[in-house]
């Protein structure tokens, strides 16, 4: 004969004609509130993960973990409130294909766990790209001399492609192309032209071998 009373289990049991009673501890519950089963992200992005747990006895005396199929358990899970509520937020998930576990641990070492799958997109990494010459925001513009060379600079980087293997092209508008410019080990590039009269918008980009590209004004 079971009844519950004061949220503990309770079974009756008979002892040498006497009647008594078992109390047993019932595991913590876990649900995951947030993300939803299939949501997808960017890698690099802040993803909020919420919870809610219980217990027979006060939720916030929970120990609380999260974790991943791929990255394995977090560090510095905070505990529930005394609503149960828990929350985590990330940014550092790997690529994949995620299970997402949420464990809630009651102080007699009974577990209560619950799974959400997500998944993490690999984001593409641009390439990098500063102009240093004609130094970028200075006020007035740059003026140039009709007929003389100007020597035009960017540093580049990149995390996939070395620095010297990376494309940087220079246009002007109006006018278009102006010249290629060849970075070295340490990603500095320049070229030097001359333009005709006028008054320009430059316009630099760069291109590692994977063809993702950064365009600076």
């Amino acid at each position: 004969m079971r009844s519950t009373i004061a949220l503990a289990a309770l079974v009756l049991t008979a002892c040498s004609g006497d009647k008594g009673f078992v109390v047993y501890n019932e595991p913590p519950t876990a649900t995951i509130v947030e993300p939803l089963e299939g949501a997808v992200f960017d890698e690099g992005d802040p993803i909020t993960f919420i919870g809610q747990v219980g217990d027979d006895q006060d939720p916030s005396f929970l120990d609380i973990a999260w974790g991943s199929s791929i990255d394995g358990f977090f560090e510095d899970a905070d505990p529930p409130d005394q609503d149960g509520v828990v929350d985590f937020v990330t940014s550092n998930l790997s690529s994949g294909i995620h299970v997402i576990t949420l464990r809630a641990t009651d102080a007699s070492n009974e577990q209560g766990e619950t799974t959400v799958q997500i998944e993490v997109i690999d984001a593409p990494d641009t390439p990098s790209l500063t102009i240093t010459n004609p130094p970028p925001g200075v006020s007035p513009p740059i003026v140039g001399i009709d007929g003389v060379p100007f020597t035009f600079g960017v540093e580049v980087s990149d995390s996939d492609t070395p620095a010297d293997q990376l494309v940087v092209e220079l246009n002007r508008n109006p006018g278009g192309f102006v010249c290629f410019m060849v970075p070295d080990s340490s990603g500095n590039a320049t070229c030097s032209q001359a333009l005709p009269l006028g008054s320009y918008l430059l316009s630099f980009t760069v291109e590692d071998t994977d063809g993702f590209t950064t365009t600076r004004n």
